[in-house]
């Protein structure tokens, strides 16, 4: 083997372990917000229940106790913000309607 070939491979292995570990870190970050995301979209029509249909005070609501105990954090382990609170709330809502909308009969 020429020294061209093996340093070709040798980048090649280095992107490979690259992508790997960027794959790995990608899904760490996909499921840390996931279970936050998940507990809004499983409670949905609860919580636009209990909002009376007013905006949601995030604070207020990141403090209630029950929501505390589940120790929701970001993908780098903080506490998760009302901004970021109101961000995926917005996109459970978003993809609330648009599933009910395609189930619905003629849509």
């Amino acid at each position: 083997m020429d020294q061209r070939t093996s340093k070709a491979r040798s980048a090649n292995n280095t992107v490979v372990r690259s992508a790997a570990l960027s794959a790995e870190h990608l899904r760490s970050q996909i499921s840390a917000l996931s279970d936050f995301r998940t507990f809004l979209t499983d409670n949905h029509d609860l919580i636009v229940e209990a909002s009376g249909g007013y905006k949601i005070d995030w604070t207020a609501f990141m403090n209630i106790p029950e929501i505390c105990e589940r120790e929701f954090r970001t993908k780098n382990g903080g506490i998760i913000t009302p901004a970021a609170a109101s961000r995926v709330w917005y996109k459970v809502r978003r993809d609330v309607a648009s599933r009910r909308r395609a189930k619905k009969p003629g849509a």
